[in-house]
């Protein structure tokens, strides 16, 4: 993701995050584990920024690293 500002549809940040059902995503969300989106006209978008730093947050949970 070049633009750090980008918006990704939730069917996007999906993909990009190991291609998750819906379901295990709505999961994530209510675990508190998903960024909160940007609504546009009812429909879900992220921060391309704000996925990213979910990712590091979800790798350095599974190896037990700080940061």
């Amino acid at each position: 993701m070049a633009n750090p500002h980008q918006l990704v549809n939730q069917t996007e940040a999906r993909r990009l995050n190991g291609d998750v059902s819906a379901m295990t995503w709505w999961r994530w969300r209510q675990a508190g584990l998903v960024p909160e989106p940007v609504v546009i006209r009812g429909r879900n978008y992220y921060r391309a920024d704000d996925l990213a730093k979910m990712q590091r947050a979800l790798v350095n949970q599974r190896t037990g690293a700080i940061g």
